[in-house]
């Protein structure tokens, strides 16, 4: 990977499997000349194109954390998934499954920056009121 730029970078999150979207956004990213990215996970869950946005995601370079979703497809059995995870399950080959495990859950960016999917203490915490990193 080239060196992540800790001064200026784009930060995505929360794709669910919207190839589409996600293309536009890159292309944006691009066309402002901005060269590192930051995924914040929930990559590919949901009913739309998980194979496509896993084929998107492999091919760009970017820091990548897991989200609760992300963890939800690698760690639950098929039958026990919710119907947009299993959705997406069912789209994805192994390699896409062994991409999302290798995937840190945070990510610290600079002595400054963190990265995380909801709070740094829980993926599922909706607020930061009152936390210090």
């Amino acid at each position: 990977m080239k060196d992540f730029d800790q001064t200026r970078f784009a930060v995505i999150s929360d794709i669910h499997s919207n190839s589409a979207a996600l293309e536009a956004v890159l292309q944006d990213i691009s066309d402002q000349g901005i060269e590192s990215i930051v995924n914040l996970g929930d990559h590919l869950s949901g009913p739309m194109a998980a194979r496509e946005t896993a084929e998107l995601l492999l091919a760009h370079e970017m820091l990548s954390i897991r989200g609760n979703h992300d963890r939800w497809l690698v760690e639950n059995k098929r039958e026990d998934m919710n119907s947009i995870d299993g959705v997406a399950f069912d789209q994805l080959q192994e390699r896409h499954l062994e991409w999302l495990r290798g995937l840190p859950s945070t990510l610290w960016l600079s002595e400054n920056v963190f990265a995380c999917h909801g709070t740094p203490r829980a993926l599922l915490h909706k607020s930061l009121r009152g936390f210090t990193v």
